[in-house]
C-alpha cells in the first residue's frame, strides 16, 4: 500500500474549512475597523477635557497669589460639608 502524496492530501482536506477560514478572515476583519473606531471615539470622548484644556488657554486656571494652607483647605471641606457626618 502506498502513502499518500501531500498533494492527495490536500485534495482529501474538507471544502468546510477553507469556508469557516474565509468567513472567519472576513468577519474579523470588519470587525477589526468596527472596535478600531469604538475604541478611538471613546478615547476622544474619554480626553476630551484634556484636549479643551490644549486648545482653549482661557479654560485653564491661573494660579493664584498665594497658596492656601491644608488647614484651610479642611475647614473649607468641614464647612462645605456641613454638618452631615460628624466623627
Amino acid at each position: 500500500m502506498a502513502q499518500p502524496t501531500p498533494a492527495s492530501i490536500d485534495q482529501r482536506k474538507p471544502r468546510g474549512r477553507r469556508l469557516w477560514f474565509d468567513l472567519h478572515s472576513w468577519v474579523g476583519l470588519k470587525l477589526c475597523l468596527f472596535l478600531g473606531f469604538v475604541c478611538f471615539t471613546g478615547t476622544l470622548a474619554v480626553l476630551a477635557h484634556e484636549i479643551d484644556w490644549l486648545l482653549y488657554p482661557e479654560i485653564r486656571v491661573a494660579p493664584g497669589p498665594e497658596r492656601a494652607s491644608w488647614g484651610a483647605m479642611l475647614a473649607a471641606a468641614r464647612s462645605a460639608i456641613g454638618r452631615g457626618r460628624n466623627r
